[in-house]
């Protein structure tokens, strides 16, 4: 029976701590109130803008550019991928690779457009296998959603799963996210971090290695729960709130000693920026992640045909 105080459902997360029988404090856990989806408007401020202008189309040969007020959204229908995002004349810097699906070799099987009844318009890139459908949605007022279709029930012995963006590192100066934090996890290593509005600086700590500049917590690698997040750029913030309960998200690529061993050097996306359903456990000096026992092992899905799984839901927009 915990003694909360009235109105406690109005907040963001509650804390429980235990304490030893001298007084001395044990640990201290910390759970969301509300998920990932609930949260998602009030997460650094609202999403909601009042601008409200008809969105104009500009169509090429390869590319589908969509302005939406002062925001320009540019899609190359060949690549499957959004190729730019602008704010003015200001160029927002986050886009995506050609291989933008992580984890799998997937093979584009369709590209299309229309416009909805409310006034967005959708742009549908399809694969095969995974995902079926990836959906961007742009909203009058410049918002930003892209809906990643959920898990098929036969996929087998994957490393990472999910959708990949590029960032410039040398722009990146912080993170501030809204998660498990503040320290970076793997697949067999997810304990000792707790849900928080957490902060940290760029750095390239590399353990074991850099210890002329050891700064934690590292600041690149994989995070759990991810709800929203904050990208502080050179030119601009960038900001994504996610709908997926556990949702992972990996930034950047840390940098391996070259003198580490397989165990200790695991999988990575290929983009820079990742949000995934799946990530890769570490292993030892001595042993592989495979060697390491059940939390260690490959992702194999366990769903029915029938069920019906997540999609990965993010909404971008920058301010």
């Amino acid at each position: 029976q915990l003694d909360l105080p009235d109105g406690w459902q109005g907040g963001d997360y509650f804390t429980l701590k235990a304490i030893g029988i001298n007084g001395e404090e044990l640990y201290t856990w910390s759970y969301p109130i509300r998920n990932a989806k609930e949260q998602n408007d009030q997460s650094f401020y609202s999403s909601k803008s009042e601008v409200d202008k008809p969105l104009e189309l500009l169509e090429t040969e390869d590319a589908l550019t969509i302005l939406a007020g002062d925001r320009k959204f540019v899609f190359d229908m060949d690549l499957f991928a959004l190729k730019e995002v602008w704010q003015g004349e200001k160029n927002i810097p986050i886009s995506q690779l050609e291989n933008q699906i992580e984890g799998l070799e997937s093979k584009k099987v369709g590209a299309s457009y229309e416009r909805n009844p409310d006034g967005s318009i959708s742009v549908t890139f399809n694969y095969k296998p995974y995902p079926k459908s990836v959906v961007w949605t742009i909203f009058a007022d410049g918002r930003l959603k892209m809906e990643a279709s959920s898990l098929a029930a036969w996929l087998r012995d994957v490393d990472l799963l999910g959708i990949g963006f590029s960032i410039p590192e040398d722009q990146l100066k912080s993170i501030r996210w809204i998660g498990n934090g503040p320290y970076r996890v793997w697949q067999n290593r997810l304990k000792g971090v707790e849900f928080g509005i957490w902060e940290k600086e760029y750095n390239n700590t590399q353990t074991g290695y850099s210890f002329e500049s050891l700064v934690y917590p590292e600041f690149k690698g994989y995070h759990s729960n991810l709800h929203a997040l904050k990208l502080q750029m050179n030119t601009a913030d960038i900001i994504i709130r996610s709908e997926t309960p556990n949702l992972y998200f990996s930034l950047l690529h840390p940098e391996y000693p070259e003198e580490s061993t397989p165990g200790v050097k695991p999988s990575l996306p290929k983009s820079n920026l990742a949000f995934l359903y799946k990530i890769p456990g570490i292993g030892t000096k001595f042993h592989l992640a495979e060697e390491m026992g059940p939390q260690s092992q490959k992702g194999n899905s366990v769903s029915r045909r029938e069920d019906e799984g997540s999609p990965i839901v993010l909404w971008f927009d920058f301010k």
